[in-house]
């Protein structure tokens, strides 16, 4: 995957430079941006991630205390087979059977639901990048700025080109907290 991705990247900035070269000889200035060092000091990126654990304990908290509840349901009921009939005893093991079919469901959904503020609360975050980006390339005339997953794709860049800390900087004044929803 990384191979594919440093190719890509590679055949990328090969194609810029012909192209640069069959436009008249002129350079296309380049610039690029280091995903990681954005996503891991951004102040936004640690406030999604502060509420989604806050939210993420929470509910680990209320399924723990009903699947305690679940449990007590279960010794119950398997103290109560010598004393139901068959048919009541069956249908109390349905009912059991449907409560913890629907934690599980109820589970998986919050699960989903969690994702998907994630992800929503991420592309807030991301298209700030992107508007950052763009008024910090049309200030230093860049062309072209490459957003890279690992910065140790690039072998050598000459200096002035990685505008992390430019962006990193501005995102944080810009967009301190992102609040996430449902």
């Amino acid at each position: 995957m990384q191979l594919k991705l440093f190719l890509t990247t590679l055949l990328v900035l090969f194609g810029i430079n012909f192209q640069a070269v069959a436009k008249s000889d002129q350079v296309i200035p380049l610039a690029f941006i280091d995903r990681d060092v954005i996503i891991s000091d951004a102040l936004s990126v640690k406030s999604i991630r502060t509420q989604l654990d806050d939210k993420r304990t929470e509910l680990q908290k209320d399924f723990a205390a009903r699947e305690e509840e679940l449990h007590k349901l279960e010794e119950e009921l398997s103290k109560q087979k010598s004393l139901l009939s068959p048919e009541a005893f069956d249908k109390k093991v349905n009912d059991f059977k449907a409560k913890v079919s629907d934690l599980q469901q109820e589970i998986s959904s919050k699960g989903s639901e969690l994702e998907n503020m994630y992800m929503n609360a991420m592309e807030i975050v991301y298209n700030k990048i992107k508007n950052i980006s763009a008024k910090i390339a049309k200030e230093n005339n860049i062309s072209v700025v490459l957003f890279l997953v690992k910065k140790n794709q690039v072998f050598y860049a000459a200096d002035g080109i990685d505008f992390s800390n430019q962006v990193l900087e501005r995102l944080n004044k810009e967009l301190p907290n992102v609040e996430i929803k449902k």
